[in-house]
């Protein structure tokens, strides 16, 4: 079955999904803005058809967005960004692209006055996902005002970590070494090689709580300095708005089944050929990646 939708979406490609230039004459090839097209001095085509695109959707999974939702900066000590980290997430809930979350049922993010921890709460030169859960899980013991006696359900907890903190997107190894476990389901998957940063969540008590880990980088991609800082912010805090608990209560963390075959091939043709995206797409991940999308749907979220 999955052969049979693979070449039907390559025969999409190659045929310009449907069109047929034996109609010329068909409503179809009116729906572009050819007015527009003509005042600009392009020359429009009027034999061949308008290409109907059936855009992917974002679906919900069934959990809760945050309809109200809050961000708690967390500072440890060495992360340099701190002032315009607290600017930025000041400003975030006013701007469009804040706005643009309206779509989804989540309102305006208020930020939180900003937590600069002290050298006693200086992070480790390595640390692991599970050890910051449980560091986050020690602040609601009652001894840190500054965290209050019991997380927040619409808070996303930010802790921005210094540049000197390497962080692994898995469990600390059991033992006396070894390799990272690969029950997250990226392996050795550390800061600023393989993520840039990710939200994830757990249940303390009654409560789901939600946090975001921010490693500084020094660069991701084109970017430099405080803009990886922001720019990683704006992301996992969006993603975490619209999808705030993904391993317990998944909510919007993919787009629908019918379209996640071609994002997945999009995803390929962008590295390979059309016989290596095949090979990859009928290979041994396909099941994980295309048939059975809801087996990566209890992961952080990662970028």
């Amino acid at each position: 079955m999955r052969v049979f939708y693979i070449f039907l979406i390559l025969g999409c490609f190659l045929t310009a999904c449907g069109g047929d230039d034996s109609n010329p004459g068909t409503d179809d090839a009116q729906t572009g803005d050819e007015s527009d097209l003509s005042e600009a001095g392009l020359a429009v085509d009027a034999g061949f058809p308008a290409i109907k695109i059936d855009a992917p959707q974002v679906v919900t999974l069934g959990g809760p967005v945050l309809n109200t939702p809050k961000v708690q900066p967390v500072f440890f000590p060495g992360f340099d960004y701190g002032s315009q980290i607290t600017d930025f997430t000041n400003k975030l809930g006013g701007s469009a692209y804040w706005g643009a979350l309206s779509e989804y049922k989540v309102g305006k993010i208020t930020a939180l006055a900003p937590i600069t921890l002290t050298q006693a709460d200086a992070a480790p030169s390595v640390i692991y996902d599970n050890q910051i859960q449980d560091w986050l899980k020690t602040r609601f013991d009652g001894s840190h005002p500054e965290f209050g006696n019991a997380p927040d359900e619409n808070t996303v907890y930010a802790l921005f970590y210094p540049p000197t903190t390497t962080i692994y997107l898995s469990n600390a190894p059991a033992g006396d070494g070894g390799a990272p476990d690969g029950g997250g389901g990226f392996g050795n998957a550390k800061s600023c090689q393989g993520f840039g940063g990710y939200h994830s969540d757990f249940v303390m008590g009654s409560n789901d709580v939600a946090y975001a880990v921010l490693p500084e980088c020094p660069t991701f991609g084109s970017l430099t300095g405080a803009d990886v800082s922001t720019s990683t912010a704006s992301h996992e805090l969006s993603e975490a708005a619209t999808d705030p608990f993904p391993m317990t209560q998944p909510a919007y963390t993919q787009v629908d089944d019918d379209h996640l075959a071609a994002v997945r091939l999009q995803q390929l043709l962008g590295r390979h050929d059309i016989a290596e995206a095949l090979r990859h797409l009928l290979g041994a991940h396909v099941d994980e990646a295309v048939v059975h999308p809801e087996a990566r749907q209890r992961q952080p979220g990662m970028d």
